[in-house]
């Protein structure tokens, strides 16, 4: 189980953590659990909340208890992303509408922190026009999607494959 710890118990040897799809699981700690932290072998004491740590447990009783704790870099989350053709760019109301690949329409919040970049070079946002193929990284606040990094796909020859030396000649 990989996850952030948000609370530690040392009177019930237990953790609560935030586990990768969001829900919380307590554990209960071992007393032989091997506890490792920064690479080296530590005690229920030196874990934090905050930490990330990947725990390995067995189920007893309906519990789990876990008999190894391994404090590891913080996994950051990737960013929500959509892709499609832009259908509507309105810069005074600073917002986005693309159409994506299935049909539905995603409306996002453009502005000042928005980055965009075509071929890897950063432009700002009137490179935005309808017709264009976008992948947008966003997040979501209040029920709205704010979108900070915009790549414009540009248009490119199709992909032609070179003959090789194992083709059969065409007649």
């Amino acid at each position: 189980m990989l996850g952030e710890v948000l609370a530690v118990d040392q009177a019930a040897r237990t953790l609560r953590v935030r586990v990768e799809d969001g829900g919380e699981q307590t554990v209960q700690v071992d007393q032989k659990a091997m506890i490792f932290v920064k690479a080296r072998l530590r005690s229920l004491s030196d874990v934090q909340p905050s930490q990330w740590v990947r725990i390995g447990y067995v189920e007893q009783d309906g519990r789990r208890i876990a008999t190894s704790i391994v404090g590891v870099s913080p996994k950051r989350p990737a960013k929500p992303t959509a892709g499609g053709k832009v259908v509507a760019v309105d810069l005074k109301a600073q917002t986005l509408k693309i159409r994506t690949q299935d049909g539905k329409e995603q409306t996002f919040q453009v502005g000042g922190e928005t980055r965009v970049s075509v071929a890897g070079m950063r432009r700002d946002l009137n490179e935005l026009k309808t017709g264009r193929q976008v992948r947008i990284e966003f997040t979501e606040q209040d029920g709205e999607r704010l979108a900070g990094k915009i790549v414009i796909i540009l248009p490119g020859p199709p992909v032609r494959r070179l003959p090789s030396a194992t083709d059969e000649p065409t007649p």
